[in-house]
């Protein structure tokens, strides 16, 4: 079945109206693996020459989810977390590195707190991935690089942590 961006978006808000816990964000996960190849809905997330790094697409009112599309290209990202929300990241094109950090030590009197890798790997046309809250992360690209990418909010809206680098 192919989708348009609303449908996709209402089937979006139905997973998440009883569920905003971990298992509407499961439910939201299965939908973007059943739609990452969606021509359809891609075509409407990534129009032809729109390549704007971050494009909010949807902010649900009521839920506060939202839907994005990103577009990287020679992107070296920085170890974050999403503060109080998570976000599922899905790979439309191109290669996105990706590494997954863990907190070392203690948090500091400001809210900062040190980080060391735990995994790196790659996102692939067709990968999807969900970042629970508190998960931190950073995402790297060399090449042209499309992300699907749905949030519990807004993180243009929320406050992050400082995270510094532990080696």
């Amino acid at each position: 079945m192919s989708y348009t961006l609303a449908e996709f978006i209402n089937k979006c808000r139905f997973s998440l109206t009883d569920c905003l816990n971990e298992q509407g964000q499961d439910e939201v996960l299965k939908l973007v693996k059943s739609v990452i190849f969606d021509k359809k809905l891609i075509s409407e997330c990534f129009p032809m020459g729109v390549s704007d790094e971050r494009r909010v697409l949807f902010e649900d009112p009521e839920l506060g989810f939202c839907v994005c599309s990103h577009v990287y290209e020679n992107k070296k990202g920085f170890p974050h977390d999403h503060g109080p929300t998570w976000a599922i990241y899905g790979q439309v094109s191109g290669n996105t590195e990706m590494m997954d950090w863990e907190r070392v030590g203690a948090q500091g009197s400001d809210g900062s707190f040190n980080a060391k890798m735990s995994r790196n790997y790659t996102l692939r046309p067709g990968d999807v991935y969900l970042y629970r809250v508190g998960d931190i992360h950073s995402a790297s690209c060399s090449a042209l690089s499309e992300v699907i990418r749905i949030e519990g909010e807004n993180t243009d809206k929320i406050k992050r942590s400082v995270i510094n680098v532990f080696q």
